[in-house]
């Protein structure tokens, strides 16, 4: 599967602004959305529509900026039978070792806690919630 990629940017407004050359810097990974709807989900029989997928394009462009996540993804969509939650998959930081925390728990990035999830009903709200690291 073949899918453009962007990286999110941390600037809401253009980079040459009143002799201001200089670069946004890209905030992580992310595939295209709106060009993966168009292409590869269109081919599996899968369609959000362009108006959600630029929305939670926009949405998970701004999770890459408040995560810090240095990779993000659409994972998937599960319909629930009273709201359905949109989920996203990347590569977060490790949290700082905490003191009473369980030591059978593996560490992010590592394991069964390689990736870090995040949910959220509706991608136009940008609120999403960082899943708890799995434990045994």
């Amino acid at each position: 599967m073949v899918s453009s990629s962007k990286k999110a940017d941390t600037s809401a407004e253009p980079a040459e602004e009143e002799g201001n050359t200089e670069a946004s810097a890209p905030v992580c990974y992310m595939p295209d959305l709106v060009q993966d709807n168009k292409s590869v989900y269109q081919w599996a029989n899968i369609n959000f529509g362009e108006h959600v997928s630029m929305l939670l394009q926009k949405s998970m462009q701004n999770l890459a900026k408040t995560s810090g996540a240095s990779k993000l993804r659409f994972w998937g969509k599960i319909n629930g039978t009273e709201r359905s939650y949109y989920i996203a998959e990347g590569v977060a930081e490790a949290p700082e070792a905490a003191e009473g925390a369980p030591a059978d728990i593996e560490p992010r990035n590592s394991g069964a806690n390689e990736f870090a999830y995040w949910v959220c009903n509706c991608p136009s709200e940008n609120k999403w919630t960082m899943l708890p690291d799995l434990s045994p």
